[in-house]
C-alpha cells in the first residue's frame, strides 16, 4: 500500500524534501511506519531530530496528523496506517 508522508519546518529542511511516497505492508502502525520514514531519508541530521531512540519513537515535540487527525486522538504509537493515508510531521517550535 502507498502512503503520502509530508515534513514541515526544520523536518523538511534535514529531510532534502517536504513530501515523499512510500510504499508498506498493509496493517502497519505508525511506529513502524516511522522506522520506515528513517531508512528511507537516511540522514543522520534527520534521525537525530526526528526520532527518540529511548522511546523508540519520534521526538515528543513532534505533531503528527493522519488523515488531519492528530495521532493523540486516534491510538497513539499504535494507530494504524491505511491506503492512500496522509501522514503529517509538525515539529512544535518553543520560544523562551
Amino acid at each position: 500500500m502507498k502512503v503520502s508522508i509530508y515534513f514541515y519546518g526544520v523536518l523538511k529542511k534535514l529531510a532534502g524534501f517536504s513530501h515523499i511516497e512510500v510504499e508498506v505492508e498493509d496493517k502497519i502502525s505508525i511506529k513502524s511506519l516511522i522506522k520506515t520514514i528513517i531508512r528511507k531519508v537516511d540522514k543522520k541530521e534527520f534521525t537525530e531530530r526526528f526520532y527518540d531512540k529511548d522511546t523508540e519513537f519520534i521526538k515528543p515535540d513532534i505533531i503528527v496528523l493522519i488523515n488531519d487527525r492528530d495521532i493523540n486522538l486516534l491510538g497513539r504509537e499504535n494507530t494504524a496506517i491505511k491506503d492512500g493515508d496522509k501522514v503529517v510531521f509538525i515539529p512544535s517550535i518553543h520560544g523562551g
